[in-house]
């Protein structure tokens, strides 16, 4: 062999092992920051999230420090020192959380240090979801014993009376969305949709699952390799502590006329601005029909 030749192979194999190294690097290498912090609105993937960033890291979800006696008020406003206690976990957790948005602590989060997931969700079926988890904790917000299903889902549009303190202060779902949607563009902070995350079980699709999955790895400096991404997506619909059923669209089945009527005028431009819908013109399905439309309906027509 002459000494061409030899140089030639010798260069085809570094070019080979290069590539081998860097594929290597780009899936396996973990870079994983010391703080994760995830925030979602109430009902919105919460915990179906935290399952995926624990599959990611090993880390471990908590929502606050072992040390820290903190007031359920205080998951939502907490004090800036409350909050700087609440973000600094042991490297082996990460935090989970309903904090508003503030600019304090957005600075706080823009930080090499932190990476910070946003989690939000079709209103409609936020508020859908969070009906029916008022009435199986009726303990926690009595003021839904004596509701149907309609009142209560009503109040969660329009005034958010049933609430009380959790969530604070809140007026409707319009208010309530308010306190979270700049969180979708501060910086430092990669912000993601429910139904991106959910997959084909929920009502989305496998494949915009699976790039939410590469997306949330990339940015926390996980890793990224396409087989462990694709056993983290078949794991994760359902098994959570709060899952009912997850489904994208649930509204169309639970909305009357009257809530739609009534969340057009209290958060109609909400669904344009979140991309939910283009204009106004939405409507249930016709041949859907709301769970009242059973108590109205003529049977003997």
């Amino acid at each position: 062999m002459n000494r061409f030749a030899a140089s030639s192979i010798f260069s085809i194999l570094c070019l080979l092992f290069l590539g081998i190294l860097y594929k290597y690097i780009f899936y396996s290498v973990s870079f994983i920051p010391r703080h994760i912090v995830q925030i979602s609105i109430p009902k919105s993937g919460t915990f179906m999230l935290s399952k995926c960033i624990t599959a990611l890291t090993n880390k471990q979800g908590a929502s606050k420090n072992e040390n820290q006696k903190i007031e359920h008020l205080q998951t939502y406003i907490p004090s800036m020192e409350t909050f700087y206690n609440m973000i600094n976990l042991p490297t082996d957790q990460f935090l989970m959380c309903h904090a508003y948005y503030s600019k304090q602590r957005a600075d706080a989060l823009n930080h090499k240090d932190f990476n910070t997931i946003f989690i939000y969700r079709d209103p409609r079926d936020q508020v859908v979801s969070f009906a029916f988890y008022l009435i199986e904790h009726k303990k926690w917000w009595p003021k839904v014993e004596h509701m149907t299903f309609d009142e209560i889902l009503l109040d969660l549009i329009t005034t958010g009376s049933v609430f009380g303190k959790s969530p604070p202060g809140i007026t409707g779902i319009n208010h309530l969305y308010s306190m979270y949607i700049p969180w979708i563009t501060a910086k430092n902070v990669l912000s993601i949709r429910f139904e991106d995350l959910v997959g084909q079980q929920g009502g989305g699709t496998n494949q915009t699952q699976f790039y939410t999955i590469q997306k949330i790895a990339q940015y926390i400096g996980a890793d990224q390799n396409p087989e462990k991404l694709n056993s983290i997506a078949k794991d994760l619909f359902g098994g959570t502590a709060t899952y009912r059923r997850g489904q994208i669209g649930s509204w169309k089945t639970h909305f009357t006329q009257e809530h739609i009527k009534a969340f057009k005028e209290v958060a109609g431009n909400l669904l344009i601005q979140l991309g939910y819908e283009k204009d106004m013109n939405w409507q249930t399905p016709e041949y859907e029909c709301a769970p009242s439309c059973l108590t109205t309906k003529n049977y003997s027509e």
